[in-house]
């Protein structure tokens, strides 16, 4: 058994057989964020299927190829990666790199979030400036 803080989060794998019988092939949304631990740059990203909500595949890192481990990890688990239609993110360069390379044909779509907090800068920047 392995674990890896992120966040006040403990995640725990096992091997006792369980995370083989995973069925993916019905995923066709996924929702993708990284968190760091409060003490350094630890990051971990996590893919969620956003229609049930669940949680599908963790990973170290917060590069373009955490979205491949993702892809390798729907794959083997009935998941197809031409099925993903839709996939959101914040807007690292790094997580639209690795969509664009590995999920063809989902489009991407930047959650509102990160959308709201750069229009929000940008009034409080023309605030200043008046």
């Amino acid at each position: 058994m392995s674990t890896i803080p992120a966040s006040g989060v403990l995640f725990i794998t096992t091997s006792n057989g369980a995370l083989n019988q995973k069925d993916y092939s019905a995923v066709t949304t996924v929702g993708v964020d990284e968190t760091s631990s409060k003490h350094g740059h630890n990051y971990v990203t996590l893919f969620a299927d956003l229609a049930t909500s669940k949680v599908l595949f963790v990973t170290e890192g917060k590069d373009a190829s955490t979205v491949q481990r993702f892809r390798d990890e729907l794959a083997e688990h009935q998941g197809n990666p031409a099925s993903i239609t839709k996939f959101c993110s914040d807007m690292s360069p790094a997580f639209i790199k690795g969509v664009c390379e590995n999920f063809a044909n989902a489009q991407l779509t930047f959650d509102k979030f990160h959308v709201m907090q750069i229009i929000n800068n940008a009034v409080d920047e023309v605030r200043r400036e008046e």
